[in-house]
């Protein structure tokens, strides 16, 4: 999709781009108060804060040096999707969903 030269295209990319980053920033301290309760919820909230502030420094970082090394911004997909594969994979088998309160 990244080699087509079409304008709707880009544009699509990037409303579904910044829709996904509006809908973390909305779910991420509902979520988190969730898993984590809320008497350590400033904490907890911190943390998670940190490491999306810590991927948005290494992020952009990254993708510099693989434009300069490479001449394209096309060898930074694979990197995307594998620390997406990465992601899910630890949400999936170390994160626990809330018990229901009965």
């Amino acid at each position: 999709m990244w080699q087509i030269t079409i304008v709707p295209v880009y544009i699509l990319a990037f409303a579904i781009l910044w829709g996904c980053l509006g809908g973390w920033l909305a779910i991420a301290p509902t979520t988190t108060g969730s898993y984590f309760g809320t008497c350590d919820y400033p904490r907890c909230y911190g943390v998670v804060f940190l490491a999306y502030g810590a991927g948005a420094i290494a992020g952009p970082q990254l993708a510099g040096f693989i434009k300069t090394s490479t001449g394209s911004y096309i060898g930074v997909f694979p990197y995307v999707l594998g620390l997406a594969v990465v992601g899910m994979v630890i949400a999936f088998t170390l994160m626990k969903p809330p018990k229901p309160i009965t």
